[in-house]
């Protein structure tokens, strides 16, 4: 398997992670956004809507993320909805994420939710980096004007996902915008990213470009 990009210990694949994933040599922390199966598409924009639907955004694809469960060596963390917890095998931890804004839903009828879940499934290997984190991470999420990606989540939420464990690699099967590979970059450790859509594969590339000023 050629990567779509790979320098400075962060890789990117383009294709199909069902296909990808088992040609890895290791698996060791997972982080991930993946489609919830509810092929979401938002009207909530001025003007027209600048996202296509998400490729695959049929089904939740809890066959995927079972996998990642039963390899990954320091852990799997999964952003999800509530109603694929009943797909997969019960977690170890659910963090909320608390975005300081509403996300999407029924506008008629269901409450605007101000959180989004992550699931954490330990790894044999798993180790706390910082002692034991809570479960209530706040972070803003991202301004709908900045978006590269419908359902982007913040960098700076990412890493502080990722400073909660010790691990040697990360590996986002559904790349999506490339936040987890950005905040792996940023933090110094190896990444690998996974994504079907090229479109956003060149995005990433860019976003990987662009220098922090300190």
């Amino acid at each position: 398997m050629t990567p779509y990009y790979q320098h400075g210990g962060i890789t990117i694949y383009h294709g199909d992670c069902q296909t990808i994933l088992p040609i890895l040599d290791v698996v060791d922390l997972v982080v991930t956004d993946p489609p919830y199966g509810i092929s979401y598409h938002s009207n909530h924009y001025v003007g027209d809507n600048p996202f296509e639907p998400i490729e695959g955004d049929d089904a939740f694809p809890n066959v995927v993320v079972q996998w990642c469960i039963k390899r990954a060596q320091s852990g799997t963390l999964v952003f999800l909805p509530i109603e694929a917890l009943s797909l997969l095998p019960s977690a170890k931890s659910h963090i909320v994420w608390v975005k300081n804004n509403w996300t999407a839903g029924d506008l008629e009828h269901g409450y605007a939710h101000m959180w989004e879940l992550a699931a954490f499934w330990p790894g044999p290997t798993h180790e706390f980096a910082i002692g034991r984190p809570v479960d209530v991470i706040e972070s803003p999420r991202v301004a709908p004007t900045s978006l590269v990606h419908p359902t982007e989540k913040p960098v700076e939420l990412i890493k502080k996902l990722l400073l909660h464990h010790k691990c040697e690699q990360v590996i986002d099967p559904y790349m999506g915008s490339g936040s987890t590979l950005r905040a792996a970059k940023d933090l110094g450790i190896p990444a690998i990213g996974i994504e079907i859509n090229e479109l956003y594969c060149r995005r990433t590339v860019h976003r990987l470009a662009q220098e922090v000023l300190l």
